[in-house]
């Protein structure tokens, strides 16, 4: 019975080392000019899926675990207005939501940026209706959320 116990243990410790070594194998490879175009255009492409603006990330400059910074950054609305633009942006990364499955960013940095504020016909700020809902999305069908805080 011990020699099961043991070798289930052994085992149990290849797999958390052979998962702990994959992780870090990705977030090495983010941080490489290939991961980041990989990262901007998965950004582009899954954001802009999610809200009803469309957001253009035109180059990473860093992704680890702790910050993502990008650069020639523009977001347009839903008409195709520019109403968000910078030339550099540092997101730095709530790890505690991202173990409850959420991307969400404990602040940001903006550098040279330009925010339109004009107001839409229903009344509501350009930019903040580029961030609404493009399609009302059933619960069970979102994988990623994303929380505009505020603060």
């Amino acid at each position: 019975m011990r020699r099961k116990v043991v070798l289930f243990v052994e085992i149990l410790a290849w797999l958390v080392l052979a998962v702990g070594l994959f992780v870090a194998s990705v977030l090495f490879h983010l941080d490489t000019p290939v991961g980041h175009r990989y990262v901007r255009l998965a950004a582009n492409i899954l954001v802009t899926d999610l809200i009803a603006g469309r957001l253009d990330i035109g180059r990473v400059d860093h992704v680890g675990l702790d910050e993502i910074r990008v650069a020639h950054v523009s977001l347009y609305d839903r008409h195709g207005t520019k109403v968000i633009q910078a030339d550099r942006i540092k997101l730095v990364i709530d790890a505690m939501a991202g173990l409850d499955g959420k991307l969400r960013f404990s602040h940001a940095s903006l550098w040279h940026g330009m925010l339109r504020l004009e107001e839409t016909p229903d009344g509501s700020l350009t930019f903040l209706d580029a961030f609404s809902e493009r399609v009302e999305t059933p619960p069970d069908r979102s994988w990623v959320e994303f929380i505009l805080n505020p603060n």
